[in-house]
Formats: C-alpha cells, sequence, structure tokens
C-alpha cells in the first residue's frame, strides 16, 4: 500500500506540472482536429496491472484527483440535459431539467429550460463578454412584452446578483463537470485535514437518474456536519468517460441539493457565435 501511495503521488504531482502547461481549448467548427469520436477519460494508472475497479477501492481521492487532471486536458465542452433540485434558503425547490450547451474556454454556459422553469426560460453566460453579465431570458410573458419595448429580448444580471443566488447554490461561474469535481475534492480535502474522511467505493451501479448509466459509485459520510449540515454524499463517475456526471447531498436524511449530467456528447462542433448574445432567444 505504501508503494502504491507512492507511486500515485508521484504521478499526480508529474501530471498536474503537465497541466499547468496545457491550455485549454475552444471548441468551434473551423478547427481543423475536430473528432465526432467519444472522449474517454481515465485516471493514471497508480500501479502495473491495478484495474481501476481496485484503485477506486483503493485510494479514492487519487482516482478523483487523477480523473480531474486527465478531464481538464481533454474535455473542451459538452452539450447535455442537466438535472438539479436544491434546497435554497431551507426551502427545497422543485426539480429543474435545462438543455446545456457548456464550452471551457472561453468559459460559456447556454440554458434553456424543459422543466422546472423560475423567473428565466434561457440564459446566457460568456466570460469577459457582455460586460461579464448573465443575459436571461424571462418565463414570463409580460416580462417579455416589457423587454419588448426597449428592442430587446434579454436582461442581463451580475453572477452574484441577489436573483442569481435565489435561484442556484452556486454562481453559473462555477458551472460544469469539472468544477463539480473540483467542489467534491476540496470537500474530501478538508476531511482529510480534519482526520474524517471515510468514503466507501461501492462498485459500478446503474443510476436511474441517469436513465440506467452504469457509474463508479462513491459513498461519504462525515461525523462533523459540514456546510448547510452535510453528512453524506454520493459522486458517480460514468463508467465509460469516467466523469463526474452525479453528485447527491444530504443532511441527515434531508436532501440538500443534486445534480445529474443526462446525454452527454463530449466536443461537439459548436459555431463560431453559438454562445453570442444575438443567438439567444
Amino acid at each position: 500500500m505504501q508503494t502504491y501511495l507512492r507511486n500515485s503521488a508521484a504521478l499526480l504531482l508529474l501530471m498536474a506540472m503537465c497541466l499547468a502547461f496545457t491550455p485549454a481549448r475552444r471548441v468551434t467548427n473551423t478547427e481543423a482536429q475536430l473528432t465526432a469520436a467519444p472522449v474517454v477519460v481515465q485516471a493514471a494508472p497508480a500501479q502495473a496491472g491495478m484495474s481501476f475497479e481496485d484503485q477506486c477501492r483503493a485510494d479514492p481521492y487519487a482516482v478523483l484527483h487523477g480523473v480531474l487532471v486527465k478531464s481538464r486536458m481533454e474535455v473542451e465542452g459538452y452539450r447535455c440535459t442537466f438535472v438539479k433540485r436544491e434546497r435554497i434558503n431551507g426551502k427545497l425547490r422543485d426539480r429543474e431539467v435545462i438543455a446545456c450547451d457548456f464550452q471551457e474556454s472561453p468559459f460559456a454556459v447556454k440554458f434553456r429550460w424543459l422543466e422546472g422553469k423560475g423567473r428565466a426560460e434561457a440564459s446566457l453566460y460568456v466570460a469577459g463578454e457582455n460586460d461579464d453579465q448573465v443575459l436571461i431570458v424571462p418565463a414570463s410573458d409580460l416580462a417579455k412584452r416589457a423587454l419588448k419595448f426597449t428592442g430587446k429580448t434579454y436582461a442581463a444580471r451580475s453572477p452574484d446578483s441577489s436573483e442569481a443566488k435565489d435561484a442556484a447554490r452556486s454562481p453559473v461561474t462555477q458551472f460544469g463537470m469539472a468544477n463539480a469535481l473540483r467542489r467534491t475534492l476540496a470537500t474530501w480535502q478538508a476531511a482529510k485535514d480534519r482526520n474524517e474522511l471515510k468514503v466507501e467505493y461501492q462498485g459500478v451501479t446503474a443510476v436511474p437518474e441517469l436513465n440506467g448509466r452504469r457509474c463508479h459509485t462513491f459513498h461519504r459520510t462525515t461525523p462533523t456536519p459540514e456546510a448547510e449540515g452535510v453528512t453524506q454524499s454520493a459522486i458517480y463517475l460514468d463508467a465509460e468517460t469516467r466523469l463526474q456526471v452525479g453528485t447527491v447531498i444530504k443532511a441527515g436524511d434531508e436532501l440538500i441539493a443534486e445534480y445529474f449530467y443526462r446525454d452527454v456528447a463530449l466536443n461537439p462542433p459548436f459555431a463560431n457565435d453559438h454562445f453570442s448574445a444575438r443567438n439567444l432567444k
């Protein structure tokens, strides 16, 4: 085990150094190296002959860190159906089902609500553009008519506005599977620092919320309640791509939040103007 841990740490350090010099790439339909083949994201093999399942049992933290590094190098963007349910200000909100287009660099997120609309029917955020505001197509017909008088189809709000905080636990600037994995690792690291990291690897299971997609499943419990009273969580890594496609967070038996990335299509050929404000209607 000591040899495994040493090898794992060394490999993770090497991968992190490589990552530091690997720029993120923008996916457009004009680039020469586009491919329709699925990207398989794998954690670095910590020891020759050790299966991925054995790595998950031996050192879940190292596995997740390796997946994050590899995904940062290979995943440029994706289309998916994003399903979430959150408790905000003590109230459990209705489930939201959202058609999502996401790009890593420049960071861009386009949402269109399919179920569970709140105030928004669609939204767009592109880092450094549109005065760094979230553009929102309102769900209300009255609000749409009011905007029409100004010659616009959308409103603009800060990602950190009170409206944004009332609509989601995390701002859109922190959206994405990689950011979800970073939050998981930060939480696990804090638990490690308290000598309270307890993660059970439960093998590969079919996840109903992901339409039966098979995932490597991790369950964590903590004796010390964390932010929002969280005492347990489940993490799901897609068995094929090994991306974090599901997260469930609870305080005791009370649901705090759940997030699922369904039907993920990696590295789609987005048009150059795909995330343009003029296409948001």
